[in-house]
């Protein structure tokens, strides 16, 4: 059994729509696409990143579209491990 949903149903569609309630309740929000966040995270240097990752923090919203369509190189499972470690426990609770 695939946990994989057929494309055309809605799920980006519904993701971006609570990013935008999200955003009228007043809470920060950062919406990319899985590839374009980790193709950024990966063609920045260290120091790039380390801002970047911090910015990503401090947002209250995160919305990763199109995660996990492709099983994810060991670069881009650091990158995410590094963005769900520094996210962790930071954020206002709803």
């Amino acid at each position: 059994m695939s946990c994989l949903r057929p494309t055309g149903i809605g799920k980006t569609w519904l993701g971006q729509a609570l990013a935008q309630k999200a955003c009228r309740d007043g809470y920060s929000v950062l919406y990319r696409s899985a590839a374009k966040l980790f193709a950024t995270l990966l063609r920045r240097g260290r120091r790039q990143s380390g801002r970047l990752l911090e910015s990503i923090a401090r947002t209250d919203v995160l919305l990763v579209d199109d995660f996990a369509m492709a099983a994810l190189n060991d670069d881009e499972r650091r990158s995410f491990l590094e963005v769900c470690d520094d996210r962790y426990g930071r954020r206002r609770r709803c």
